[in-house]
C-alpha cells in the first residue's frame, strides 16, 4: 500500500483502534508506526480494511440492486474466503470479489 493511500485511510483507521491513552500522543505514535511500515501496525491496518469491507458487505442486505436491467432484492451476503463473498438475491446468487464491492454499492437503488 502506498504512503498516499495510508495517509488517506489514517483518520478512519485511528477511530477503529479506539485509543485509551492521551489521544494526541497515541495518534502521533500510530501515524509514525504506519508511515514507517511497522509490522504490527500494518497487520492492524489489514484487519481494519477487512472489517470495513465486511461491514460494507453486510450493509447490502435488504437493498435492491439492478443487474443487467433486472431489479433484485439482496436477501443475504456471506463472506466465503479472503478473496470473495456471495450475494444472494431473490432471483440468484452472485460470486463477487472484494474489489467489486464499490461497484456493487453504486448499483444499489437509493
Amino acid at each position: 500500500m502506498s504512503l498516499n493511500q495510508k495517509t488517506k485511510l489514517f483518520d478512519s483507521f485511528y477511530e477503529w483502534l479506539k485509543p485509551k491513552k492521551s489521544e494526541r500522543l497515541h495518534k502521533k505514535t500510530i501515524f509514525t508506526a504506519l508511515i514507517n511500515n511497522d509490522h504490527m501496525t500494518n497487520e492492524n491496518l489489514e484487519d481494519f480494511l477487512f472489517d470495513r469491507t465486511r461491514n460494507g458487505i453486510n450493509l447490502l442486505i435488504n437493498k435492491t440492486i439492478v443487474i443487467e436491467g433486472t431489479c433484485m432484492l439482496i436477501i443475504d451476503a456471506k463472506i466465503i474466503n479472503s478473496d470473495e463473498f456471495h450475494i444472494k438475491t431473490n432471483i440468484k446468487t452472485f460470486r463477487c470479489k472484494y474489489n467489486d464491492l464499490e461497484r456493487i454499492q453504486k448499483q444499489i437503488n437509493k
